[in-house]
């Protein structure tokens, strides 16, 4: 840490010694020539960025002297790469953007890795999503270099988890390890009833995805709560025509709508989205489902300076109504079924302030806000040819069981004969929130490029669901409550800085990024209390041999270590009280067919180790690439 501060304040003292310069153009559609409003430019590798005016004008303050690449990214254009060489201010830049479509003569319909970064990263575009015709994003992370493409599960077979760097078999940690990220909302939760679960995405919209990232290496400092890699999925921004999409397949069919509206004047852009997907377990009995009903509303524009300043907001709203039912299938059991929710509603309120200033390159900030609702709801057929006890005794003592029409709040009720229904509902509502703060300052000294990041973020997490209960407690089994809304939040304080050195030579490049993340993790109603963690992260990489002829186009060198720390679950903070339920009591069946029962019940109450630590792995990669002409 101490290292990475002392950088920070020399690099900063000798920003005044390198060069920068201006550079501004326009931004046009390739065949009408009309500018094109929204487009983003970054420069890759650094945080110097701005966006477009009405009529398509950029401008770049402060760029470093040297070789650039500058991403061009707009909403239903094709990604352009702009090569920049810069020793002076350039001025008037034109830059042409291809709508974006099925009928492009070059088309990568598998996962890019981005080059850019230090760590092994993948980007999948809107087009490979479209040629693949994926109806969830499960099945677009099947492009990732080693996966199937060819396998694609129902969403009726089983919850859609996402697994990077490891097996699903391992006690589920790989996926509960993943981190799922939409608009920079926080999918997964450690709220929720399951205690390693990874994070179903059955329930996000796949048709209004605009770009999933996928992060398999070292990530930077800033993600944290994780274990292993991260999955970033960013929806459409921007203005675009009426899209339809429909795709079926033989157990699933899948209707999407979407449109960018532009508000006129300075008022900004609005997505509204809305995608219905049904799918089926089985052709033959199309009785068991799933159904998706997706929804997205993003609202986004942005201030422009003379100076080359842009101010962007952006506002999104997603979510879903839905789940599997099998409530309608004639096959099963008579008025059996099992009905899972899936609903859920994601939103996030952020800025970026694109300063492009000697001192500071942006500064981010922002609020998100994540709930779901996953109650399932069970009815089972039960049968008895004689009285047997349901325990719900959560005290220490001796206890007789009664019929629940004598004692309704009798601890040890006496079940039915004969034949009955039971309706069970499990009650799951995880919450989450979070706030961020996170500046960064890029700068270039003779030939050495400085890219440093410093944030912070406060989370909260926490559960609204009731737990098991039943509807029918006359006919409820032995069963204990377990109130989720009875436990306390979890909070989560995390401060990180990170730098990245690029050191360019004449015919090679180095690029060395280090990091160090803390966390306080505030976990009232424990012993635990307050738990602190640090992650420290490194990456580098060595390009060389870089050129245009030949037959080796040059290489590069990559490896990377660092230490990933996860939260822990809720079923893992707060266990469930077991009981020890002994048989004191049983005469038999009365003449009148009455049996009488009486158990001592003994409450185990978990036992905490105030020295327990959280869950962490060690993440190392090591990777290489060639480039070959033709390859």
């Amino acid at each position: 840490m101490k290292i990475i501060v002392l950088g920070f304040i020399v690099s900063i003292s000798l920003t005044a010694w390198g060069q920068s310069y201006k550079v501004t153009g326009t931004v046009l559609d390739v065949k009408s020539k009309v500018p094109v409003e929204f487009a983003t430019l970054w420069v890759e590798g650094s945080g110097i960025g701005t966006m477009t005016d009405s009529q398509g004008k950029f401008v770049i303050q402060y760029l470093p002297e040297g070789k650039h690449e500058v991403l061009v990214r707009c909403l239903g254009y094709s990604e352009y790469k702009l090569q920049l060489d810069v020793r002076k201010d350039k001025e008037n830049i034109v830059v042409y953007l291809s709508e974006q479509t099925l009928a492009l003569n070059e088309v990568t319909v598998t996962a890019e890795r981005k080059t850019a970064d230090a760590t092994t990263a993948y980007t999948l575009g809107r087009t490979a999503l479209d040629h693949l015709q994926s109806v969830s994003v499960s099945d677009a992370l099947s492009l990732l270099p080693g996966e199937q493409t060819s396998k694609f599960k129902s969403l009726t077979s089983s919850a859609q988890v996402i697994t990077l760097r490891g097996e699903r078999a391992e006690m589920g940690n790989p996926d509960f390890g993943t981190v799922v990220e939409m608009d920079g909302v926080r999918l997964s939760g450690n709220a929720t009833a399951a205690s390693t679960s990874g994070t179903d995405t059955r329930n996000i919209g796949n048709s209004n995805v605009e770009r999933i990232e996928v992060i398999t290496g070292v990530p930077s400092v800033e993600y944290g709560d994780l274990t292993n890699g991260v999955v970033k999925i960013v929806t459409r921004k921007g203005k675009s025509p009426l899209i339809v999409d429909v795709a079926v397949r033989p157990t699933t069919q899948s209707y999407a709508v979407s449109k960018g509206v532009e508000l006129g004047g300075k008022a900004g852009v609005l997505n509204l989205s809305y995608e219905r997907v049904r799918s089926v377990s089985d052709i033959a009995s199309p009785y068991t489902s799933y159904v998706r009903n997706a929804f997205g509303v993003r609202y986004s524009n942005s201030l422009h300076t003379k100076t080359g300043k842009t101010l962007s907001v952006d506002f999104s709203l997603n979510g879903n109504v839905g789940g599997n039912n099998t409530e309608a299938d004639p096959d099963a059991f008579k008025e059996t079924y099992t009905k899972n929710r899936d609903n859920a509603l994601w939103s996030s309120l952020s800025f970026n302030y694109m300063v492009n200033s000697p001192w500071l390159s942006n500064l981010r900030g922002g609020v998100t806000f994540s709930y779901a609702d996953k109650r399932v709801e069970e009815k089972k057929n039960q049968s008895a040819s004689s009285v047997q006890p349901a325990l719900h005794t959560m005290e220490e003592g001796y206890f007789v069981a009664s019929k629940y029409e004598e004692n309704p709040s009798s601890p040890i009720i006496l079940l039915p004969t004969g034949y009955w229904y039971v309706t069970s509902f499990n009650d799951s509502r995880p919450i989450n929130y979070t706030a961020y703060l996170k500046a960064r300052w890029s700068h270039k000294i003779g030939s050495v490029t400085s890219n440093l990041l410093a944030g912070a973020d406060m989370k909260g997490e926490g559960n609204l669901g009731k737990g098991t209960y039943y509807e029918d407690m006359s006919v409820a089994p032995t069963w204990r409550e377990y109130r989720y809304d009875e436990l306390p939040f979890m909070h989560n304080l995390a401060a990180y800085a990170e730098e990245e050195i690029t050191l360019s030579f004449r015919h090679s490049q180095l690029l060395l990024k280090g990091g160090l993340r803390s966390d306080m993790t505030f976990i009232p109603g424990t012993v635990y209390g307050t738990v602190s963690s640090l992650s420290p992260r490194f990456s580098a990489k060595y390009s060389f041999g870089e050129k245009e002829h030949g037959f080796f186009r040059g290489a590069t060198l990559r490896a990377g270590w660092g230490k990933a720390v996860k939260l822990p679950s809720f079923e893992m903070l707060y266990p469930r009280e077991t009981y020890v339920d002994r048989l004191a009591f049983a005469p038999g069946a009365m003449a009148d067919g009455t049996t009488y029962y009486a158990y001592h019940t003994h409450p185990v109450l978990p036992v905490y180790n105030p020295e327990l630590q959280w869950q962490y792995s060690l993440m190392r990669e090591a990777g290489m690439d060639i480039r070959l002409k033709g390859v």
